[in-house]
């Protein structure tokens, strides 16, 4: 529904989705290795709040957008997420009356 091929939940094969999860993981692991070894930038000091507060309000504006994209591939892909296991996809479900069985 918002673009072709480019978009995120456009995944076809389970070779991507599992290969796309390797990818994800290398990149959270050398990130973390990044953020542990290096300082902030003076912009992104100078930008953000540092207090706990701070920390747990942009960790849970990051699991809300994990969340929505994960509800995203729930109502959109069918590979992630196989009819036969979790019911239709939302695309399948709005078309159930054209299905003939």
């Amino acid at each position: 529904p918002f673009g072709g091929d480019g978009w995120v939940v456009s995944v076809n094969n389970m070779e991507d989705l599992v290969g796309g999860h390797i990818w994800v993981g290398l990149l959270c692991i050398v990130g973390g290795v990044w953020h542990i070894f290096t300082k902030p930038f003076a912009w992104a000091r100078r930008a953000f709040v540092w207090s706990g507060e701070a920390y747990l309000s942009y960790s849970l504006a990051a699991i809300s957008l994990m969340g929505f994209t994960a509800s995203l591939y729930s109502w959109y892909n069918n590979t992630a997420y196989p009819s036969e296991l979790y019911g239709p996809t939302g695309p399948e479900a709005s078309q159930s009356q054209a299905f003939t069985f």
